[in-house]
């Protein structure tokens, strides 16, 4: 009897025991190479535009980064995609949306200019329009190139932040503006080393994210720069954390959203830059986007797993955090839809990868207002 009790024992342990795998609430799109996403835009059908970038990091690779759009339904269903291998050589960073297409900004990697597109919503190519910086200026040269920023602004065009590199000066970030048709009507020094936000405000000036070494101190700072609308500086306001990484704007102020090693920040400050209240949250890397109620989701990043947050207007915590597993994960833009839920868009490693070691794949995921997911 207990030989047997013995047997029956081994017998179980040794048995596989299927479970069911984590639910996965998110999708990825790629090729075998690296694939880097920046932003989302809703087009009128109510479809999703993903835009990025689609390449290799070795420069002598003949497939050397492309701009890469994505066009997939509310359900996350890709519908098409095109890699225009007919442009230059391209890092595509950012694009603004408007009633007929896109507008797409792309540095350069071999010349020292910084490209807009106007594209339709499927993908054709409307113009192609480039500015060339002067005195041998690389928009993004010296690996600066990823902390290019796009915003829409109030009249229709496009204001574009980024960092250019001559051989004089090792980085400046600068302020262009063109209007919707793609005609450049402003570029402006504002000094610093780089930058990672920007965002036009109801006044018609710019609030922009900044860093650089502090002239006395000689220690990395980090700074927001208020500007009025010709890119002249009006106030700047260091703070003891990290770079901003995304703005948005209150009838009574603006809300900045900052990377962290230690955990994010979400701080509210007055018209003047003043602070008026500050939140710490999990993770390493942010976005944010205002809701109906006058509140602010926050998503944040954190190795393997993303974070939502509800906050009030006040910065207390409504609910979160609501944590789901991802793929390790960089999220660069979050869009509240016309049907109320949330799309969070960056991009990924997956595992295991579809291409070489740490090739990257574009990273979409959806929520509703209760941080419940939508896929």
């Amino acid at each position: 009897m207990l030989r047997n009790i013995i047997i029956f024992t081994l017998l179980i342990s040794c048995l596989r025991i299927p479970t069911k795998p984590p639910e996965q609430h998110f999708k990825l799109y790629g090729t075998d190479r690296d694939d880097n996403a920046y932003s989302i835009i809703e087009a009128p059908d109510k479809n999703l535009v993903l835009v990025g970038w689609y390449g290799s990091m070795e420069m002598d690779d003949p497939a050397t980064w492309r701009m890469f759009i994505i066009k997939v339904s509310p359900n996350g269903y890709e519908i098409w995609r095109k890699i225009y291998y007919e442009l230059n050589l391209r890092e595509t960073l950012g694009a603004v949306g408007y009633e007929d297409g896109i507008i797409a900004v792309s540095n350069s990697l071999r010349e020292d200019t910084i490209y807009l597109t106007k594209l339709d919503y499927n993908g054709n190519i409307i113009w192609d329009k480039a500015y060339v910086f002067p005195n041998g200026g690389g928009w993004g040269s010296d690996n600066f190139g990823t902390m290019t920023r796009v915003s829409k602004t109030k009249d229709g065009g496009i204001a574009v932040t980024g960092t250019i590199c001559t051989p004089y000066v090792k980085g400046m970030v600068m302020l262009l503006k063109a209007d919707k048709n793609g005609n450049v009507e402003l570029v402006k020094n504002l000094g610093f080393v780089t930058c990672k936000a920007i965002l036009q405000t109801s006044d018609g000036g710019y609030l922009i994210g900044a860093w650089g070494k502090d002239t006395i101190t000689k220690t990395e700072t980090y700074y927001t720069l208020k500007t009025d609308s010709l890119g002249n500086i009006l106030w700047i306001k260091t703070y003891p954390h990290r770079p901003p990484s995304k703005f948005l704007e209150d009838e009574d102020g603006y809300v900045v959203c900052i990377t962290g090693g230690e955990g994010i920040r979400v701080m509210k400050l007055d018209k003047n830059g003043n602070e008026i209240w500050s939140k710490r949250l999990e993770g390493m890397d942010t976005v944010c986007e205002k809701t109906p109620d006058g509140g602010y989701i926050i998503a944040s990043s954190y190795l393997y797993y993303v974070n939502f947050y509800k906050l009030d207007r006040n910065g207390n915590i409504i609910w979160g955090p609501r944590q789901y597993s991802t793929a390790s994960f960089m999220p660069q833009s979050l869009i509240r839809s016309s049907d109320n839920y949330y799309y969070l868009l960056g991009f990924a490693n997956p595992i295991p990868s579809k291409g070489p070691k740490d090739a990257e794949d574009f990273f979409l995921m959806k929520i509703d207002e209760n941080g419940n997911p939508g896929f």
